[in-house]
């Protein structure tokens, strides 16, 4: 990844830090979360780095970042089970965070190309994050088989159950 990040050294102190331009970096990540080392990177920012965190929990444009992560999930049976779990993570990791969940009842999606089983258009953003959580464990319960799997897709469907609408 190449993110534009400026080294700043901190006199006396011999600590490196960085400045970067947080519109830019999310827009770097998402734009390639359909590799495991991007996912890897949000994961870590948002275990990490509180301010990154509530930066993007304060996004209007939360589909830039939910579809991809929810289209690495629908594709589970092509990706390494290590990307598979990171995303589910990312997404549980938002999850827990009451205006995200309200955010995605309030997006709604006009055509989704990637989802081939029906036709999925005018459907908000929630009603596909449970379409899509479902499905992974649909898939883990019939190919994975991994307990922490399963947990974390109903953890992050019990997150945001308070918020379903219009499904």
């Amino acid at each position: 990844f190449a993110f534009g990040l400026e080294s700043v050294q901190v006199e006396g102190a011999g600590v490196c830090s960085f400045v970067c331009n947080g519109h830019r970096l999310l827009e770097m990540i998402c734009g390639d979360l359909n590799e495991a080392p991007a996912m890897l990177l949000l994961y870590m920012l948002l275990h990490n780095n509180h301010t990154f965190k509530l930066f993007i929990l304060s996004r209007t444009n939360i589909d830039y970042m939910v579809l991809p992560i929810l289209q690495v999930l629908y594709q589970a049976e092509n990706r390494s089970s290590y990307h598979v779990y990171m995303a589910l993570i990312v997404l549980l990791i938002l999850s827990e965070d009451d205006l995200f969940s309200q955010t995605l009842q309030d997006v709604t999606l006009h055509h989704v190309d990637w989802y081939t089983e029906r036709n999925v258009s005018d459907v908000n953003l929630g009603s596909l994050f449970i379409l899509v959580v479902i499905r992974t464990m649909h898939y883990n319960m019939t190919r994975a088989r991994d307990r922490y799997l399963h947990t974390n897709c109903l953890a992050a469907l019990a997150n945001t159950s308070a918020h379903f609408s219009r499904m």
